[in-house]
């Protein structure tokens, strides 16, 4: 399938509260057609969601998820074409760091996934359960196009010898 050109605002807000208006009001003047916001805590989430829906966007987001489990961080999707929640049945250790949408681009729709992977620096192994349960989710045909975003906690420097 044909997508016209999409811009796409991938974003790790760090959890910041006191500073998501600002974070808003940046981000609105790059005017994104689609915003995947990564560790958006239940603080600030009221704030981004409205603010996004002012600006005209539909938006999905994991707080119900991130509250189920006791967490302050969620993932949020909005986008300016239609969008509809995708249900996954991915297994990962923070269900709440994933969001899986489905969006109306022109006349065709595609799905981003969003998320945030751990670090392995302090969460170990969970980082690459992440990526198990992303893999056995996504690595199969698909009938639409497929954006996987997000944070995924690279190493800051990466060395031919592996370091």
């Amino acid at each position: 399938m044909k997508h016209s050109s999409i811009r796409l605002i991938s974003w790790n807000i760090a959890g910041r509260v006191k500073a998501c208006q600002q974070q808003l009001s940046a981000l609105l003047k790059f005017e994104p057609d689609i915003v995947a916001l990564q560790e958006v805590r239940r603080g600030s989430i009221n704030t981004w969601r409205s603010g996004l829906e002012n600006a005209g966007y539909y938006v999905a987001n994991t707080t119900n998820s991130a509250n189920e489990h006791v967490r302050q961080f969620s993932v949020l999707t909005a986008s300016n074409f239609m969008l509809e929640r995708l249900v996954t049945n991915v297994e990962i250790p923070f269900p709440e760091r994933f969001l899986s949408v489905r969006i109306l681009s022109s006349d065709s729709w595609f799905e981003l996934h969003n998320c945030h992977i751990p670090p392995g620096s302090s969460q170990g192994w969970k980082k690459i359960e992440t990526f198990e349960g992303l893999y056995k989710l996504l690595a199969c045909k698909s009938k639409v196009s497929r954006i996987l975003c997000g944070d995924f906690n690279s190493p800051q420097a990466e060395f031919e010898d592996g370091r």
